[in-house]
């Protein structure tokens, strides 16, 4: 994977780690498998921090962050955490008492779907 300067055209990094890169919600995403998902510094590559072992929602469409969804095996809860650009780390929301999917970030809110085919929404500040 290489990052190219738009304005230039030279190579600005590279990493032989990843197998795509996304920008969601302003965070720059790398997938690697079988590591999983990290995120990276746009300006030099760098891991930022690590999205591995949390169900990411990878959603373009929001330009407030993007909704991490954690679970352990055998377990319905569900933790929610919210990575925002320029930022050293996901920042823990909370957890939900059952599994949610489909999530994503408002300027103070998720919006997840829940069992029963509904949709919750939380407030966060």
């Amino acid at each position: 994977m290489e990052a190219i300067d738009p304005a230039t055209g030279t190579l600005v990094w590279h990493t032989d780690d990843a197998d795509a890169v996304f920008d969601v919600g302003g965070l720059l995403v790398a997938d690697a498998q079988p590591a999983g998902l990290a995120a990276v510094d746009p300006a030099t590559g760098r891991t930022l921090f690590d999205l591995g072992g949390l169900e990411t929602v990878l959603n373009a469409r929001t330009e407030h962050g993007l909704i991490s969804v954690g679970r352990k095996v055998g377990d319905d809860r569900t933790w929610l955490s919210l990575a925002k650009p320029h930022t050293a780390a996901p920042r823990p929301l909370g957890v939900v008492p059952y599994r949610v999917w489909d999530c994503a970030a408002g300027e103070r809110s998720v919006v997840c779907r829940v069992p029963g085919d509904q949709l919750n929404i939380w407030t966060y500040r």
